[in-house]
């Protein structure tokens, strides 16, 4: 371990939350100040809250001792064994999505035509989604 590592471990272990939901919360914060600052988006608000809740419920969780159900949901494993629960779960949410996204596309040109702009845009979400899970797999095919 370098001695960044360590010093990154340190600095999460005092913020009692893992590194996740550091940044996640941060993002929503961030993202909620700058829309605040820079328009009159009325949800800024939410934005700053969900961040601010985000970071308050990961470290109740981790404090509390939860069991591996909430620890996995809330992106804070404490073992192997909740990283490998997290691991099948997204896995199945990935999957879950591309199919998703398929049908919704495909339902989207039965009812909407093909040039709706719904249907452009589950195409493309689609195609991305598609892409990643080609990229991903191939990655970590390659990373075993």
């Amino acid at each position: 371990m370098s001695t960044d590592d360590g010093r990154l471990r340190r600095t999460l272990r005092a913020l009692r939350v893992s590194g996740y939901n550091l940044f996640t919360s941060m993002l929503f914060v961030t993202v909620g100040v700058v829309l605040l600052l820079t328009t009159d988006w009325p949800l800024s608000w939410l934005l700053i809250v969900t961040g601010a809740a985000q970071y308050v419920v990961a470290v109740a969780i981790r404090a509390s001792g939860a069991g591996d159900v909430l620890r996995v949901t809330f992106f804070e494993p404490a073992d192997e064994r909740d990283r490998e629960i997290g691991r099948r779960a997204s896995a199945l949410t990935g999957d879950i999505a591309l199919l998703g996204s398929l049908i919704a596309f495909l339902a989207s040109v039965i009812v909407g035509g093909a040039q709706s702009m719904l249907s452009v845009y589950l195409a493309w979400q689609t195609f991305v989604l598609a892409v990643i899970w080609l990229v991903v797999n191939w990655i970590t095919a390659r990373l075993r």
